[in-house]
Order: C-alpha cells, then structure tokens, then sequence
C-alpha cells in the first residue's frame, strides 16, 4: 500500500504540472488571436486612424520621454483612441493589450513612410507574468506604389416576352432583348480595361395552328431570329499579347424583320444603326487621338454606350379584332463608365456609373384605348460606386409612376413605383364582341418587373367563326442597372 501511495502521488504530481502547462498553451494561443485581431482591424482602418491613442503617456515604462515621445527607438504618431484594451476572463485570466504605433522614416525617397504597430498582450492584466509581443509594418498603396483595384458598371439587357395563346397561335417563344452595355476594368500588375454595348435581339417561335379532325399543322412553323450585334474592345497591358493598350470603336448596323405569324402577331426590332453602339477601352497613356471623354490619366478606363434610333413593338389581329401587344417609344439608352483616376489630393480612386434611359411603355393598345391598357411613364435609372480616397456611397436612383384603364373611359389615378415597392390592379371592359379582361403587376426587383395578363372571350353566343377565348401574358423586365468598385488601399 506504501509504495501504490507513493506512485498515485508521482502522478498527481505530474497530472498538475501537465494541467497547468495545458493552461499556459491556451492561454498563449488566445494571446496571439487576440493580437492579431487588433492588427488586422489596424490594416483594415482608414490611413489617417493608424495610430497611438492619446492615452499613451510618459507614465508608461515602455514609452521614452521626449518630442515626441518614442517606443522603441521610434516616434510614437498619435490620433487613436484605445491604446489599451481589457478582455474579459477567458482560460482563467483577463488579458490586456497595449498598442503602439510609431512612423518610420520613407525609404529611398519613397512614399509617406511606413508606420510601425506594435501590440503586447499580458495576462493577469496586473502584474502580468506572462508576455507576448507582435508587430508590423503597415503602408499606404496608392497607383504610383501600388495600382490595385477594379469596378465594373453594367446596364443588363431588358427582355419583353409573350406567352399563351392569340389569334390561334401558340406561342412556344416570343422575346425581343433590348440593347444593354457592360464596362468593365482590373488594375493590379497587369491591367486590363473591357467596354463592350449590344444591340437588340429578337426570337419568335410559334406552334402551328392544328386542324381539330386530324391534328395536322394547318400553317408553318414560324421561327425568326434576329441575332445580336456585339461591338467589344478590350485593352490590355501584358506586353505578351497582342491587344493593345488602347481600343475604340463604334459600329453595329443591321435591320432584322421578323415575318408576321398565321395568327397575325408582327414584332418590331428596334434596328442599329453605325453610331448607335460605341466602346473604348484603355490601360496606359496613350496620345491625344484616344484621350477618351473622362478618362483624363494613366491608368486604367473603359466605357459603352448603345442608343438604338427606333423603339420595340408588337400588333397582332384576333379574328378581326387588331391592336398592339406592346409599344416601345424611341429613346432606350444604356451606358456605362468605369475610371480609374489618380489625379486627387494623394492617391486615386476607382469611379463606376451605369446609366438606362428607358422610354415610354403602352401594353395592350385596342380601340377605344389607343394608348394602352397600361401605362409606365420613361424614366432614368441611375446606378454608381467609388472606393479608394473618397467618401461618395453607392447610389442607385429610379422612379416612375405607372396607370391602369380603369375600363369605361380614361385612367385610375397615377401609381408611383419606387424601389421596393410593388402593385397589382385589374380592369375589364367590352371591345365590340369581345370582353377584355387585364391582370396588372409590378415589381421593382432588381429594377423593374411589368406582367400584364390578359384574357379576351367572346361576349356574345353569336360571335363570328373562328373567334376564340386568347389567354396570354405580356412582361417587360427593364434589366438590372448596377456598379461596383473595389480598391486596396494597403497591405502589411
């Protein structure tokens, strides 16, 4: 029993030498999260908030005496506010951290100077036995050190789709793609600047109509395209390709008619013509002959424009009863930027702005209301980023007021549509021999989302032959108008 008593005893020495070891290496391990952290929200803070709190004084054994005081040989820069930090217990200990930041001077005649941040963590907070110490070396980037930082604007294209069944057709796919543009720029090492604008598209794909004894087509398939029109230059830096650092251009002329259907729907595409689709693209300096609008410096800009010179629509004929689906007014325009500038007060900063001047839209034009069901005023919507030395915050600016036939002889009051925000409204009225009924929703997500559901029977038991219930659905997206922009503005 002696010598069991003398073992059991051995070990629970040794078992409390290796708990409290275990204790220490926890301890250690938050110590060092808990310096870190304080370091990483340093790297991550606004230049001028690099620094000392005021709190920091003489009364401090580590800080030497002077103008200015010093920590470790260095002038201590001053303008923060928790020099000192107290955590609560954690491991069995409060730790508290002591943070010191001091400039050294620039090197080789370069830049503003390094700071120097210094953060020592003890635990117990009084008296500490147990010390440790970080540090790092934090700088300023800016495009002549260091040109990191990338944005890009787009204005998505809009999409008009038609669904269901008119005039005796079935439509499988009727779409016409309005005109969109995109900006984009990357400069880090390599810089790269993109501007590319698109054209209207269109594709219509209609089921035939089918002989009810056989089930046989009694018409063709109809099926249309018109294709894209892309205009896309890109500017490139990297010495090992070919693209150049600078690229302009403008063109894009098509006309592309679409055949009217068996059931009588014909869509019109608004055409391009050569002026209408621009882009540019730069990386570098380059001569006056492409020193674009805006872009008035050395780094990095790219920008698209697309303004087609006619709008989009659609008229169809139902058993004798004629109208339009869907009128566009001249006027979409899509455009974006994105620069990168380096003239401000000492570094630069990266601009993004994209821009849709959507026109007038009608959605079911019949006779008695030639200016359509529905309604939706043209607006502008507005979309823009900067980062880097600047305190501009992202913005997006839209609005428009929509109105709904109100189904005996002129419109329900104005609704306005804002940002987050969504509507719904129905109305019904006669058309000669026809009841018209409407279902009307709009929502603003991500801009602008327009769904007419419209239903048309006959009104009467002795309608014409041939005259049928049309049950389809016209929806208007506007896109996406959109701009981000990133900057790195220093490292450790």
């Amino acid at each position: 029993m002696t010598i069991v008593l003398g073992v059991l005893l051995g070990l629970l020495s040794t078992l409390g030498a290796v708990a409290h070891a275990m204790t220490i290496s926890r301890q250690r391990t938050i110590a060092v999260s808990l310096a870190k952290q304080t370091i990483e929200n340093i790297q991550g803070a606004d230049w001028a908030n690099v620094a000392t709190g005021t709190g920091v004084t003489t009364a401090n054994p580590l800080v030497t005496p002077g103008t200015p005081l010093k920590f470790g040989g260095e002038d201590l820069f001053f303008g923060g506010t928790s020099p000192y930090r107290t955590y609560p217990v954690a491991a069995g200990a409060t730790f508290v951290l002591s943070t010191f930041v001091t400039t050294v001077p620039p090197a080789g005649g370069k830049g503003t100077g390094y700071r120097h941040v210094t953060v020592i963590v003890g635990w117990p907070s009084t008296n500490p036995t147990h010390t440790m110490q970080f540090s790092s070396l934090i700088f300023p980037l800016d495009y002549t050190s260091y040109p990191a930082g990338n944005g890009t604007a787009e204005v998505t294209d809009g999409l008009v789709t038609l669904s269901g069944c008119l005039g005796g057709d079935t439509f499988d796919d009727v779409h016409v793609a309005l005109p969109g543009a995109r900006a984009d720029t990357i400069a880090s090492t390599l810089r790269t600047a993109i501007g590319s604008a698109t054209s209207a598209a269109a594709h219509v794909e209609v089921h035939p109509r089918l002989d009810s004894s056989t089930c046989a087509p009694v018409d063709p398939v109809v099926a249309d395209n018109c294709p894209r029109v892309n205009i896309t230059n890109v500017a490139d830096n990297d010495s090992s390709t070919s693209t150049l650092n600078t690229a302009s251009g403008s063109g894009g002329s098509f006309l592309c008619p679409i055949s009217p259907t068996a059931g009588g729907l014909a869509v019109v595409v608004p055409p391009a013509v050569p002026t209408s689709l621009s882009s540019d693209a730069k990386t570098d300096v380059c001569s006056p002959a492409c020193a674009f609008a805006g872009a008035i410096d050395t780094v990095p800009f790219a920008d698209a424009a697309v303004t087609p010179t006619a709008g989009s629509s659609a008229t169809f004929n139902s058993g004798g009863l004629t109208g339009g689906l869907w009128s566009f007014a001249s006027g979409w325009s899509a455009a974006t930027r994105v620069d990168h500038d380096t003239i401000t007060s000492t570094s630069g900063s990266v601009t993004a702005s994209a821009s849709l001047s959507a026109p007038a839209l009608s959605i079911l034009s019949l006779p008695g209301v030639p200016e359509g069901m529905v309604k939706v005023a043209g607006f502008t919507a507005t979309a823009s980023a900067s980062a880097g030395y600047t305190t501009i915050a992202p913005n997006l600016i839209f609005g428009t007021t929509l109105q709904l036939w109100d189904g005996s002889s002129g419109y329900a009051p104005l609704v306005v549509v804002a940002p987050g925000t969504s509507w719904s409204g129905t109305s019904s009225f006669p058309v000669g021999d026809r009841q018209v009924s409407v279902v009307a929703t709009v929502q603003t997500q991500p801009l602008l989302l327009v769904t007419v559901a419209v239903t048309i029977t006959p009104s009467t038991l002795d309608a014409a032959p041939g005259v049928g219930t049309d049950n389809f659905t016209v929806e208007v997206n506007y896109g996406r108008v959109a701009a981000n922009s990133a900057w790195l503005t220093k490292v450790a």
